[in-house]
């Protein structure tokens, strides 16, 4: 709520239509079927919240931010692009492809040869060479190497 008051003061339903709108882009509306709606008595209870915490005004009609609340707004507004930069990039996504194929790898073969299954032990050796895939990639982009690596 925070953030979509940063460049504009806006009325309540404005917010909640933002707010909404960033519940939607996240999938966070999906993860409760049945609640599909912001019930409006929490919401007002979120804004008066707020301002009792003295990082909004408002007043009967629109809502901004005050000092303190303009700097926390800014704050979160660079903790959320920092964690998307980092998410998004090649290094942490071969880190975690590096990590879920060592897991599977030592399932599969362990399964496989518990179990004396050809099929599980030749897909945990499949599973161990995507491991070197991975750590290529990583290497390649860490030392800027993109090229060799592919």
């Amino acid at each position: 709520m925070l953030i979509s008051l940063l460049n504009e003061e806006l009325a309540e339903d404005q917010i909640l239509q933002k707010y909404d709108s960033f519940r939607m882009h996240f999938g966070l509306r999906q993860m409760r079927m049945k609640e599909t709606t912001i019930d409006p008595l929490s919401f007002a209870n979120k804004v008066q919240r707020l301002v009792e915490d003295g990082l909004i005004e408002k007043t009967d009609t629109v809502c901004r931010l005050t000092a303190e609340g303009s700097t926390e707004a800014l704050e979160t507004k660079e903790k959320i692009r920092k964690a998307h930069a980092y998410l998004s990039s090649g290094m942490t996504v071969s880190k975690v492809s590096i990590a879920a194929n060592i897991l599977l790898a030592g399932l599969k073969l362990t399964a496989g040869f518990l179990s004396n299954s050809a099929g599980l032990i030749s897909d945990g050796f499949d599973s161990t060479t995507d491991i070197f895939s991975s750590a290529t990639v990583y290497a390649g982009s860490k030392y800027r190497k993109e090229f060799f690596a592919t």
